[in-house]
């Protein structure tokens, strides 16, 4: 009876953990004139937090752009009673999903106003382990600015052409894990790990794109194809579903 106890009691434990994760990572932001917007800047992912602005972890709508000065700000849209809103705001945490591998992408908006110089900082040593990697790149996918955040703690802009930039986050509920379970979720991969053909629980899916670990394309796959990872060097790759289901297998 004993042993029943404790491994129900580690069950629900491991239930808790994962369900219980408030990462957010802050940014420090200035520019070559000196200004420093007056907010406190940040994104991340909270059990607390839920899909409109939560003033009680720091969100907050801010006011229309000044005419001058530097102004920064994260933007997404919330359905509020079947009206879509376009929120600007100073941090950007989303509610936790209820994957155990999943993918989310922060707008972040800059009006350089008289800049010439935007200079963006975090600090990557106090990065959750749930995160498994983490860019933030132009809209283009990083053709002309890339940042791996957590290889570096710093970003200088000098084109104020680019005034839009997306970060793209992995995230892991069980920290450095590879799927092992025997029942294949709808948005899991099998076998995993892989020698040559990837399948996927769920049959009709409609786009699969394979990563590299520095977050580089490396395959692309629709749901009609064979998703044959044969040519891929040995290693961990990452994929994303439909733009939103993440995961990762490792290739033998």
């Amino acid at each position: 009876m004993k042993k029943y106890i404790v491994f129900i009691s580690l069950l629900f434990a491991s239930i808790s953990v994962h369900s219980q994760i408030h990462s957010v990572i802050n940014l420090n932001i200035t520019n070559d004139r000196g200004a420093t917007p007056s907010w406190t800047y940040g994104f991340g992912v909270s059990h607390l937090a839920t899909d409109g602005v939560d003033k009680e972890l720091g969100e907050f709508d801010l006011p229309p752009a000044p005419p001058e000065g530097l102004y920064v700000y994260f933007e997404y849209i919330y359905n509020k009673f079947g009206v879509d809103e376009i929120i600007a705001t100073n941090m950007d945490i989303k509610a936790l999903p209820e994957e155990e591998h999943f993918y989310i992408k922060h707008k972040l908006n800059i009006k350089w106003s008289f800049s010439k110089e935007v200079y963006i900082k975090w600090n990557n040593l106090a990065f959750s382990e749930h995160i498994d990697s983490i860019f933030i790149k132009d809209p283009f996918d990083g053709q002309f600015v890339k940042a791996d955040m957590k290889k570096k703690d710093s970003l200088l802009l000098t084109n104020n052409a680019f005034t839009v930039f997306y970060i793209h986050v992995y995230y892991s509920k069980n920290a450095a894990s590879v799927i092992e379970n025997e029942i294949i979720s709808d948005y899991e991969v099998f076998p995993n790990p892989v020698v040559d053909i990837l399948s996927v629980g769920k049959k009709d899916f409609k786009d699969l794109i394979v990563y590299s670990i520095d977050g580089r394309v490396i395959a692309r796959f629709t749901g009609n194809e064979v998703i044959s990872v044969n040519n891929l060097p040995r290693g961990l790759y990452f994929y994303l579903i439909d733009g939103i289901h993440y995961g990762k297998f490792i290739k033998q």
